[in-house]
């Protein structure tokens, strides 16, 4: 009986720790994912049809990995304060991923712009919203903040 305990007990606690490792990440992101308290909430809207990789930078620290975002679309992330500017930088990537039916092995696009020099600093404190806009050519942005309340 005892035997069985443990084995449940093990069993338990091996689906905890995968639960816990699939169910993290939001589609790639190495931002860190916690609550209200404490965060910021990132809107981007990309409006270049370039595909890019979205950072976000808290004063001269080093950028912070976002997320993928295709030409047109929007992305939000939510990431920790750790400080009190942020700005954004993006990378921009040529070319296009391969399919999934490529297998393991495939050439990926290179990252055509690498520097990603931070844009569009903003004062933030926890709990700010703000959506920043990635032009039509893909090498500007302008933001605004976002009402907390606001959806």
């Amino acid at each position: 009986m005892n035997k069985l305990k443990i084995v449940t007990g093990l069993a338990i606690a091996c689906i905890t720790l995968v639960s816990g490792c699939a169910g993290g990440g939001g589609g790639g992101s190495s931002a860190e994912e916690i609550g209200p308290e404490g965060s910021v909430e990132m809107r981007f809207w990309n409006r270049s049809d370039r595909t890019l990789i979205a950072f976000a930078r808290w004063g001269a620290g080093p950028r912070v990995r976002l997320g993928q975002m295709s030409g047109g679309r929007r992305a939000t992330y939510t990431t920790a304060v750790r400080g009190p500017t942020l700005a954004i930088s993006w990378d921009i990537i040529s070319g296009s991923p391969p399919p999934a039916t490529a297998g393991a092995g495939a050439a990926f696009p290179q990252v055509a712009d690498g520097t990603g020099d931070p844009q569009c600093p903003v004062n933030v404190s926890a709990g700010d919203r703000v959506e920043w806009t990635i032009g039509n050519t893909g090498t500007t942005c302008s933001y605004i903040r976002l009402d907390p309340g606001l959806e």
